[in-house]
């Protein structure tokens, strides 16, 4: 049941557009800021942004566009954080000990799973377009043989009825056979 509930989420995950997407993160990003005044709840908001990016770049592009992504986003919650340390915004790091960041770390934990135990729909999609194109490979290198061997059948026949012909032209030698040496 899980599975097949899994399966119906990514399917229609994955029709969405990545520009639909980028102008959803953009328009949620842009009405949090506005109805939230609290910097701290800014942050975590952003911090989510940023394990949702992470996670939609594995969906869409797999474990190394993952990689990547992963990186640059936790660069920027870690610039973020240090400016709003530094500003004396997050005076504790009892921010990180809150419900909003457990729940974070828990669905963090969640995702490592799932990265951990499937395969990415990209990754997937990639093995099997690599799988499709190694068997039409394959496929053309069967063809060409194929082609070679009744070209080399019909030269070897061809010669064959030559030299046939060639023999049905020479005058009979009596009924002994013809050695190499009588050409």
């Amino acid at each position: 049941m899980f599975k097949k509930i899994f399966q119906n989420i990514t399917l229609k995950i994955s029709n969405i557009h990545l520009g639909l997407l980028a102008l959803f993160y953009i328009f949620a990003y842009v009405v949090i800021e506005s109805l939230v005044q609290n910097y701290i709840q800014l942050y975590i908001f952003t911090v989510f942004l940023a394990l949702s990016g992470i996670y939609f770049s594995w969906f869409r592009g797999g474990k190394w566009t993952m990689a990547y992504v992963a990186f640059f986003n936790l660069f920027i919650v870690f610039v973020f954080s240090k400016l709003l340390w530094s500003q004396k915004i997050i005076v504790t790091p009892t921010v990180f000990k809150s419900k909003s960041f457990i729940i974070m770390y828990f669905l963090t934990l969640l995702f490592i799973l799932i990265v951990a135990l499937r395969k990415s729909p990209a990754d997937t999609k990639l093995q099997e377009q690599n799988t499709l194109i190694e068997r039409e490979k394959q496929r053309r290198q069967n063809l060409e043989f194929m082609i070679a061997s009744r070209k080399l059948k019909y030269d070897l026949l061809a010669q064959a009825n030559l030299v046939k012909d060639e023999l049905q032209d020479q005058p009979s030698r009596g009924t002994r056979a013809l050695s190499p040496l009588d050409r």
